[in-house]
């Protein structure tokens, strides 16, 4: 019986492939025979997609402090304040370590406000507030702190949203394609501008006079070529809006004024070179694109004039008094002033800059031994007195005791109001005291350009031109050509006032 069995089932399952079924399909949980599926397709071999780069907004912006509303103080005075500081929302450590920043310079103004309100006492600060800039994924912020009296100061900060990396001003401006120097001469010139329409017409006559307009003139350009670049914003144009400090004869002495400066654009001088009347001087005087050049023919040297910083319309030379000048109109109406005489002596040429008093000036005329200004109305100024009130202001700047010491080495200088100059050397036990006179030629990029001239004891004669910077109260000295008797080298020297 079961011999049959076996054979049975052998038969039919042979029965069953000859006729094209499979014994083997698999039978569904109701009883059926599935079916397999079409065999599918190999997969497609997909090329992976880059993730697109993240976009930021001022999504990524908020406050970390807001506060507005309005007191009276104890005199019965309404005050309004504002109170904004601005927060990165990126959670990053260095978005962190930048709201640290910002608190950590902001949050005394806060704080002050704070008091004022809670003391009814009146307040020095109206407003801090806050302004942002995007440059692709690169913000720059601005908090602005304004102060009741009117002036503001600015705290610039750039952050890579992208790169999560704070930017200083140097780093942003390589960033924006703009190189330092670039940066810098423009910062400069746009400085020396703002000061001299603030006070080129100014009445050297009141306040402080001539001497401390020049003080606060060679400052202001010296502080904007500074080590550290003057703070700013980008503009969507492509220009910036710079933040440079402004000498100031009122309050602190220092302002920081908002300016904007462009890159690419035509400098000052293109076109057509205007050359002075050499008629009366025994070099021509070009202003170009280079900006004011002086030539000699006699021996084929050129010398390009330092502190020139306007823009210029015309050009006179003329000897008036003991000496010969070049006088520089500016598009801004005003008259600066170059020594020929002085300048020739030591090859150092340099503006005196502008002629404190002179404004709204339209063209230049020389005639009965001297030179004037003639402005709208066809008034003519005599540039003679002008002259001698500017070059007696640069020794009132400077006269006085002042040492330094560096490395163990003592050094005083003296200088007169008449130019008369001493300089006393202590070094290793040994004193030495050499006697001499200083010329200030005029201003340049570091300062006033100053020409010392020494005689030593053994008879030993020696020049220095020197860059001084006349800050309040002291005086930071470098060497600009000639002798380096101070063995300054690339540094700076600075002097204090004297001890008597």
């Amino acid at each position: 019986m079961k011999r049959t069995f076996r054979i049975f089932l052998f038969a039919a399952i042979l029965a069953a492939f000859l006729m094209g079924c499979s014994p083997l399909l698999p039978v569904s949980p109701s009883g059926e025979t599935a079916v397999p599926s079409e065999p599918s397709a190999p997969p497609a071999t997909t090329v992976p997609t880059e993730e697109p780069a993240p976009t930021f907004d001022d999504s990524v912006l908020g406050e970390a402090y807001t506060n507005e509303g309005t007191f009276t103080d104890a005199w019965g005075s309404e005050w309004s304040y504002s109170l904004h500081l601005p927060r990165l929302l990126l959670d990053t450590p260095a978005a962190e370590e930048l709201n640290s920043k910002i608190h950590r310079d902001l949050f005394g103004f806060v704080t002050a406000m704070e008091t004022a309100i809670a003391q009814n006492t009146p307040a020095e600060l109206c407003a801090v507030r806050w302004e942002r800039v995007w440059t692709d994924s690169i913000v720059s912020l601005a908090v602005i702190v304004e102060y009741a009296e009117g002036t503001s100061h600015y705290y610039i900060y750039h952050f890579d949203c992208a790169n999560s990396i704070e930017l200083d001003s140097a780093h942003m401006l390589r960033r924006l394609g703009i190189s330092i120097d670039d940066y810098t001469t423009a910062v400069r010139r746009a400085a020396a501008q703002a000061f001299d329409r603030q006070y080129a017409g100014f009445d050297p006559a009141i306040g402080g006079g001539a001497a401390y307009l020049l003080q606060l003139r060679a400052m202001t350009v010296a502080a904007a070529g500074n080590s550290d670049p003057v703070p700013f914003l980008p503009n969507e144009d492509g220009s910036l809006r710079i933040f440079p400090s402004i000498g100031s004869i009122a309050g602190a002495g220092w302002y920081m004024t908002p300016l904007t400066v462009s890159f690419g654009s035509a400098e000052a001088g293109t076109g057509a070179p205007i050359q002075s009347n050499s008629s009366d001087v025994w070099a021509a005087i070009t202003l170009d694109g280079t900006g004011l050049q002086v030539s000699f023919e006699s021996s084929g040297k050129n010398y390009p004039v330092s502190g020139c910083y306007a823009d210029y319309t015309a050009l006179l030379a003329a000897n008036i008094g003991p000496d010969a000048y070049v006088f520089a109109l500016t598009a801004g109406g005003f008259v600066e002033a170059v020594n020929m005489t002085a300048c020739s002596r030591f090859e150092t040429f340099c503006s005196m800059g502008p002629l404190y008093g002179l404004s709204g000036i339209t063209s230049l005329e020389a005639g009965n031994g001297t030179a004037y200004a003639v402005d709208a109305d066809g008034a003519k100024h005599d540039l003679l007195p002008l002259v001698q009130s500017m070059e007696s202001g640069f020794s009132a700047i400077l006269s006085g005791a002042w040492e330094a010491n560096r490395d163990g080495d003592a050094f005083r200088l003296r200088f007169g109001e008449d130019g008369a100059c001493t300089l006393e050397e202590a070094r290793q036990g040994s004193r030495v005291t050499s006697t001499g006179a200083l010329t200030v030629l005029g201003m340049g990029d570091g300062g006033l350009l100053c020409a010392c001239s020494l005689t030593q004891p053994d008879g030993n004669e020696l020049t220095a031109i020197w860059s001084i910077e006349p800050s309040f109260g002291s005086l930071q000295l470098c060497a600009f050509s000639g002798e380096d008797v101070l063995d300054i080298g690339a540094d700076v020297l600075r002097f204090e006032p004297a001890q008597e």
